[in-house]
């Protein structure tokens, strides 16, 4: 995958769902015990406007409010400028 070549980077930082019980017991897709794993951050797009980026960092966050994501705009500096 090539890189990003804007200022900023919208990223997402997803958690999933991971099965903790010993026996790995699993009902109806119910585990008996899990727990939420946050994987690495990943970048969904790159622009060179911030307040662009941050405005739809919020937009993201609302429209998944019911999931584990997270969301957060991060300077680039592999881009050169």
């Amino acid at each position: 995958m090539s890189k990003p070549h804007r200022k900023y980077l919208l990223m997402v930082q997803r958690a999933v769902e991971v099965n903790t019980d010993p026996q790995l017991r699993c009902y109806n897709g119910c585990h008996f015990s899990s727990e939420f794993v946050k994987q690495s951050w990943e970048v969904l797009y790159s622009s060179d406007n911030k307040e662009e980026l941050e405005i739809d960092a919020k937009s993201w966050q609302k429209l998944n409010e019911h999931r584990h994501y997270e969301y957060k705009v991060e300077e680039n500096t592999e881009c050169g400028h």
